[in-house]
């Protein structure tokens, strides 16, 4: 499943008030907006009701995003999301996200080992997948690691300060 590096312990969380710097810092990071749907700065006032509204059952909202955190210690190092849920065909999408200050330390590859534990063992998953920039070889080196397959390159799929580049499939079969 994954490859032979040496993982850092890390644990998953829900989200917490206290992670408000975490996401702001994330959220307005405009290298990751590319990749997102809200390329756009968000304000410390709407993260902070998005973390009071923020409801854990991803069977009611379709969506779950979980803290990245060292083992043992409740600093976020980053987020990983679980959407577009599908519970008739359990499957979902996967996003991760890591503070610059804990990426190329393998936290992102723990955090999707621990994704996918709590992805098969927990929601009964059966396959989750992402979708990756073409282009993105640091993201696609990530994945594969973590033991995706590329299935399909979808076309012009996303928009880009640049225009349409293509995005390709990757998925993890976790029966």
């Amino acid at each position: 499943m994954t490859s032979s590096v040496s993982l850092p312990p890390v644990g998953l969380r829900a989200l917490e008030p206290t992670d408000l710097d975490l996401l702001y810092e994330i959220e307005n990071d405009p290298s990751v907006w590319d990749v997102t749907s809200s390329p756009s700065p968000w304000s410390r006032w709407a993260l902070r009701q998005y973390l009071e509204s923020q409801p854990a059952d991803i069977a009611q909202t379709g969506q779950l995003r979980l803290v990245v955190e060292a083992d043992g210690d409740n600093t976020g190092m980053g987020l990983v999301d679980l959407f577009a849920y599908d519970p008739l065909q359990r499957r979902a999408e996967v996003g991760i996200a890591i503070r610059r200050s804990a990426r190329r330390t393998h936290v992102g590859l723990a955090a999707l080992v621990a994704l996918q534990r709590y992805a098969k063992d927990h929601l009964h998953l059966r396959l989750i997948y992402a979708k990756i920039r073409t282009v993105d070889e640091a993201c696609h080196g990530l994945f594969a690691a973590a033991g995706y397959r590329r299935v399909a390159t979808l076309p012009q799929w996303h928009l880009t300060a640049d225009g349409a580049v293509d995005v390709d499939v990757l998925t993890l079969v976790l029966e």
